[in-house]
């Protein structure tokens, strides 16, 4: 294993240093980031909006209250809860 020399550091043949990113893809890095973000808050916002305008009936028809709408719309459904089965077999 051979050993250059990068800023300054030494960093193994064939590794990248941290320190060697250019500015430019630190930036770029952080711009999808931020971008992924606001794209997933849109669609949260987007999939609790089609949820709420659904009525009551049709929510429980789905197994989902009015009080669950943004948590089934940002972590998906919710664990099962033996406890509140009321021993049903499913």
């Amino acid at each position: 294993m051979s050993i250059s020399i990068i800023d300054k550091q030494a960093v193994p043949t064939g590794e990248t240093s941290i320190a060697s990113d250019s500015w430019v893809t630190v930036l770029s890095r952080l711009a999808k980031v931020q971008i992924a973000r606001i794209v997933e808050r849109r669609r949260v916002r987007r999939d609790v909006e089609a949820l709420l305008s659904m009525d009551d009936r049709t929510l429980a028809d789905i197994g989902l209250r009015r009080c669950e709408v943004e948590y089934a719309a940002r972590y998906g459904r919710r664990p099962v809860d033996p406890a509140a089965d009321n021993g049903r077999q499913r």
